[in-house]
């Protein structure tokens, strides 16, 4: 499959080609079929994204929490789809972020799909379905809600009160199998670098184009472990990696 580019996308074009079905992985479903690369790292922040030689890459802060995952990599989706990447700190409230979030809520929870179910009688193991489909925490669907002047019965607000781990526990009926909820949490907890950056980074490091360093960073190992014979760098001031910021 070939990986569609993301500039210009609506969020609904986008859901397209990432697929209805969002309960695996959004970071690897991103690698896999949209030309921008998710990278896992420890962040103070949320995330953020980089532009090497024309080419995206999304940085997003590993965490426990796969919905605030999946909602930063939305985000900054959008604001690569919408072209309003900025290498300034700017306020929640500028139109550029309040927009990207709108575009993310689009994506991961679309207006069709939301407004296609009756809020009034829904059942919360239903709920909890979507909401695993989704990729969604309880509040952020809290908050769809409210901003589709949607209705729904008291009880459903009130389950939705709870945190999404304690909600999904409650009412979601779990495959039998592995623990998908820890396992998911496990995942979007790891540290992770798409495999094909990888790749290039080591060919890099090869033909002495990048340090042996930054591979090393990507792996969580001791440079001294890898059995790799890197050139001398062409220009040792210069690391030309695609990790610039992260190392």
């Amino acid at each position: 499959m070939s990986r569609q580019p993301v500039l210009g996308l609506s969020a609904r074009d986008m859901r397209s080609y990432l697929g209805n079905d969002l309960s695996g992985d959004l970071a690897d479903r991103c690698n896999e079929r949209l030309n921008v690369d998710v990278v896992v790292v420890d962040l103070a922040g949320d995330g953020y994204t980089l532009q090497v030689g024309g080419h995206f890459v999304i940085v997003v802060s590993k965490t426990g929490s796969w919905f605030r995952q999946n909602f930063s990599i939305a985000h900054e989706l959008a604001h690569v789809a919408q072209g309003t990447m900025s290498d300034q700190i700017v306020n929640a409230e500028d139109p550029s972020e309040t927009a990207a979030n709108a575009f993310a809520a689009e994506l991961l929870m679309p207006e069709s799909q939301i407004r296609s179910l009756n809020w009034v009688d829904i059942e919360l193991p239903v709920l909890a379905q979507h909401v695993w489909q989704w990729g969604v925490s309880t509040k952020s669907l809290a908050v769809r809600l409210q901003s589709l002047h949607m209705t729904p019965a008291s009880g459903v607000m009130a389950a939705l009160q709870a945190t999404t781990q304690a909600f999904l526990r409650a009412y979601w009926a779990m495959p039998p199998g592995p623990d998908l909820i820890t396992r998911r949490m496990e995942r979007s907890a790891q540290r992770r670098f798409p495999t094909s950056l990888m790749s290039d980074l080591e060919a890099a490091v090869v033909a002495g184009r990048a340090p042996l360093a930054s591979l090393a960073f990507t792996l969580g190992v001791d440079e001294n472990q890898l059995e790799i014979e890197p050139s001398s760098l062409a220009d040792p001031a210069r690391d030309i990696s695609f990790l610039d910021g992260l190392v």
